[in-house]
């Protein structure tokens, strides 16, 4: 028995903006395991241990997919300059003009959430920081 396992997850950005996300997963029933179980299993894995964790259960279970986020890390460190300065620019070119000018629509919207979702951070580790102190 084959079926589809499809879903949406909407959020709404800093911005108010409603942003939708489109799933599909196809699970195959296997005489030999639950389909449910091994893709609850796999998903547990890659999303509830820690990267180091998962990156050593990755080299034992699938060194495909390990070799393939070995070869991207890599990448990025050999181009680490050129993520600086995007990063940099994109930071800039939102203090002075409070939108994006450069790059691509792509880019500029991840950079944005990225921005702030670093806000909120800092909001809640100084609001943490700051009961932390009162408590001392």
């Amino acid at each position: 028995m084959n079926f589809l396992l499809t879903g949406n997850i909407q959020k709404t950005d800093a911005s108010g903006n409603h942003l939708e996300s489109q799933f599909n997963s196809n699970v195959v029933e296997d005489e030999s395991e639950t389909p449910t179980n091994a893709f609850v299993d796999k998903l547990t894995m890659e999303y509830m241990m820690n990267r180091t964790h998962y990156k050593k259960y990755l080299a034992k279970t699938d060194t495909n997919k390990y070799q393939r986020l070995n070869e991207q890390l890599l990448y990025i460190q050999s181009h680490e300059e050129d993520i600086e300065e995007i990063t940099s620019n994109l930071l800039q070119d939102f203090i002075r003009h409070g939108n994006f000018t450069k790059y691509n629509t792509i880019i500029n919207t991840a950079f944005e959430e990225f921005l702030y979702t670093c806000v909120g951070y800092i909001k809640d580790t100084e609001y943490n920081n700051k009961n932390t102190d009162e408590n001392i």
